[in-house]
C-alpha cells in the first residue's frame, strides 16, 4: 500500500493555513544521501515533516507539531 504524498502536499498548498515549506540544506547528506523528506514551518514553533520513500512518493511518515497556548 502506497498512500502517495503529492494529495498530501497539495492540500497543505490549498488550504492556505501559513506552512512554508523550507528547503534542505543541500550539503547536509546523511549515510543514505539526502534526507527524503518536505519540511515545513508555520511561525516559529509550529513544524510539519512528510518523509517519503526514496524514489517514489509513498509517504513512510507523518509528524507534525503545533504550539499551543491556555492564553495565561
Amino acid at each position: 500500500m502506497c498512500l502517495d504524498i503529492r494529495l498530501l502536499l497539495k492540500d497543505v498548498e490549498d488550504l492556505k493555513l501559513g506552512w512554508v515549506e523550507k528547503l534542505p540544506d543541500p550539503l547536509m547528506k546523511s549515510e543514505h544521501g539526502l534526507n527524503p523528506r518536505h519540511y515545513f514551518n508555520r511561525g516559529k514553533d509550529d513544524w510539519l515533516h512528510i518523509d517519503y520513500l526514496p524514489g517514489t512518493n509513498c509517504m513512510t511518515d507523518f509528524d507534525i507539531s503545533i504550539a499551543t497556548s491556555n492564553g495565561n
